[in-house]
């Protein structure tokens, strides 16, 4: 049985992904955060005081981190002390980020489910047995009513008010949500997946499921309204711990040729935005537990480069669904 810290367990991603964990009867689940409980399970950890971090490691086979810290201090000291971690959080590793650093332990980074994790690993296949394609879409369709913690609203924040304000597509997610019109989203992951072929093209894409929601913001991004909203209507809430919602959650990758023809396209389908996230987040986990049967690779890996999706298919439960579209 191997024991795995969860840092970010005390917010809502991090409590469901540690709820999985504990579901599967495989490991001994730690919880790890800033906030002091007192608990035989919780290892106190803040991101910006190394020290917390390296005192958190000790003892733990595995760490799953949903904080999205941009300076990277978990993965820095993991390859330091020859721990081994995987980063589902929104943060974007630069180009060529923490290269430097000397040590034997592994970090996994853009682990999960959207835009990167699982859909990067169907953009790489998709692309591999399409090489005539020049353009990727990505799509995600979110729940307004689904479980969000802050650092998911701080996301949606950036990706609806961020500019450029590129055009919107209309994406035909499967029943129960049916096509809806996407806008695009000006974030980070976008050179992320350009990384995967750096001479085509690559947009993504945010919709909601709720047709109110959806409307609502298209039309304010079309006026370019949704810009004057104020931060604080997107991220307020308490942001604490919640159940994991069962709302339809529906992805998109695609890819076309030159003449805008769609080459191939599949679908992602589970039920919760979040607990889709966290049945991805297990896969990974298992299959870094397959991997390291044969081989022992160290340093900082994006997911699509150190798996395929036929590393992760195996691992990836009932519940998540992938499905190609004719």
């Amino acid at each position: 049985m191997a024991t795995v810290l969860v840092i970010g367990a005390q917010g809502v991603l991090g409590g469901i992904i540690a709820e999985v964990l504990r579901t599967c009867g495989e490991h001994r689940v730690l919880v790890g955060g800033r906030r002091r409980e007192n608990r035989d399970d919780f290892r106190l950890v803040d991101l910006a005081d190394p020290a917390t971090i390296r005192a958190a490691l000790e003892g733990v086979d595995f760490t799953i981190s949903t904080v999205a810290d941009t300076q990277f201090e978990l993965e820095r000291v993991a390859i330091e002390t020859g721990a081994r971690t995987i980063n589902v959080s929104s943060a974007v590793l630069p180009p060529g980020g923490h290269g430097s650093i000397k040590g034997n332990g592994l970090a996994i980074v853009h682990a999960g489910l959207a835009p990167l994790g699982l859909q990067a690993l169907i953009a790489r296949e998709l692309l591999a047995r399409n090489p005539e394609a020049a353009r990727l879409e990505v799509a995600m369709c979110f729940s307004a009513r689904g479980a969000s913690g802050r650092q998911g609203k701080e996301f949606a924040y950036a990706a609806m008010t961020r500019l450029p304000f590129e055009p919107a597509r209309v994406i035909p997610f499967t029943a129960p949500v049916g096509a809806r019109r996407c806008v695009s989203a000006a974030i980070g992951e976008r050179d992320i997946l350009q990384g995967l072929a750096p001479e085509i093209d690559a947009g993504i894409y945010v919709g909601f499921s709720e047709r109110f929601v959806n409307g609502a913001i298209g039309a304010l991004r079309a006026s370019r309204m949704i810009r004057l909203l104020p931060r604080v209507l997107f991220v307020s809430g308490n942001g604490g711990p919640a159940r994991a919602t069962k709302e339809p959650m529906r992805q998109w990758v695609a890819v076309y040729g030159r003449d805008g023809r769609r080459l191939a396209a599949r679908t992602t389908e589970g039920e919760g935005d979040y607990l889709t996230t966290a049945l991805c987040t297990r896969a990974f986990l298992d299959a870094l537990v397959e991997r390291l049967k044969s081989r022992n690779p160290i340093g900082v890996h994006s997911v699509e480069r150190l798996f395929t999706l036929d590393d992760l298919r195996p691992h990836l439960p009932a519940e998540v669904r992938i499905r190609d579209v004719a």
